[in-house]
């Protein structure tokens, strides 16, 4: 069975890079239709920063909904760039 990670509706506004640290800004729909609970919402940040540091080059991952940075989203502290979580990745 396939899980949706990321929240019904959401689009990509944008994506930047800076050095080794990318700026992913997504639509409101991203908080608004968050299922919101502990497991889930680390799931769909490591889901996307683990997928994005799989570019060697780049180290850590910046939120922003609709222009504006998160610094926190659930229980995932997004206050400094977030890195890549072995802890979410399946190596089979």
């Amino acid at each position: 069975m396939m899980l949706r990670l990321l929240p019904a509706g959401t689009k990509l506004i944008g994506v930047e890079t800076y050095e080794n640290i990318v700026k992913i800004d997504l639509s409101q729909e991203f908080l608004e239709n968050s299922l919101d609970t502990r497991i889930l919402d680390e799931y769909v940040i490591y889901s996307i920063v683990n997928t994005l540091t799989e570019i060697p080059e780049i180290e850590g991952v910046i939120f922003y909904i609709e222009g504006i940075r998160i610094k926190i989203y659930g229980n995932v502290d997004l206050s400094v760039p977030a890195i890549r979580n072995k802890e979410y990745i399946d190596e089979e």
